[in-house]
């Protein structure tokens, strides 16, 4: 896949399972070119299934910058004292320690085979417009107050942090593969 189609969208199980893969080399950051792909990939099969959310490792503060989205949701997800933990080092957690901070449902051997596995038990033969309806209902005041908090950060992020010396340089090193020379500003 290249960098002009960062998402690969298909769907499966007759038509009811809409599966995306993030596919663009450099660890998949989700920025303003990724979310456009993933919302083109929603809209593309809007008629097939309904999405709320998707979330993703947390390197960006290895750059320089912070990570939007994660720090809007990660703390919904798992605790504050994990959100920050993951948002603050940027580090990677081992399957078993994401499922016990409640990042994953479950660990398995073959992912894709297991989500399969657990949509044809659990979801399969249900109206995925009541699906989605339950979805809106479960996750309504969290989507209103995390849209409302996605628009403070985009401030935060393109206003100050993408202004200091520190952020370019981390983003610029990251591309030039190189390691930054912080000043801290």
């Amino acid at each position: 896949m290249d960098a002009a189609h960062p998402v690969k969208a298909w769907l499966e199980r007759d038509g009811a399972l809409l599966r995306l893969r993030l596919d663009r080399p450099k660890a998949n950051l989700v920025d303003a070119e990724m979310i456009a792909a993933l919302h083109a990939a929603l809209t593309q099969y809007r008629r097939h299934v309904m999405l709320r959310g998707v979330l993703i490792g947390q390197p960006e503060i290895k750059l320089g910058v912070f990570a939007p989205a994660a720090s809007a949701l990660l703390p919904y997800r798992v605790s504050q004292p994990a959100a920050e933990d993951l948002l603050l080092t940027g580090r990677s957690v081992a399957a078993p320690e994401a499922a016990a901070m409640g990042l994953v449902q479950a660990v398995a051997e073959d992912p894709a085979g297991a989500a399969l596995a657990w949509f044809d038990q659990h979801l399969q033969g249900k109206s995925a417009a009541a699906l989605a309806c339950a979805l809106v209902a479960a996750r309504g005041p969290m989507q209103h107050q995390v849209r409302e908090r996605l628009r403070e950060l985009e401030r935060l992020y393109l206003d100050w942090l993408m202004r200091t010396h520190d952020a370019n340089e981390g983003l610029s090193a990251f591309l030039e593969k190189r390691q930054p020379a912080w000043t801290h500003q």
